[in-house]
């Protein structure tokens, strides 16, 4: 999963911008939980955000 991706459904499912890498982590985080996003488009994901600034609690 691409991170335009990710940022395109957190739009569409909060409707709003994400403020923060930290966001988009945590709205990852809840789709792989809940099963949308598999195990390899997560760690990719954290990746990329980590990049971005966002970090583990």
């Amino acid at each position: 999963m691409k991170i335009e991706r990710l940022i395109t459904n957190f739009i569409i499912s909060k409707s709003h911008l994400p403020t923060h890498a930290n966001v988009l982590l945590d709205h990852a985080r809840k789709e792989y939980i809940l099963g949308k996003i598999s195990i390899k488009d997560y760690r990719e994901l954290l990746q990329e955000l980590s990049k971005r600034g966002a970090t583990l609690p």
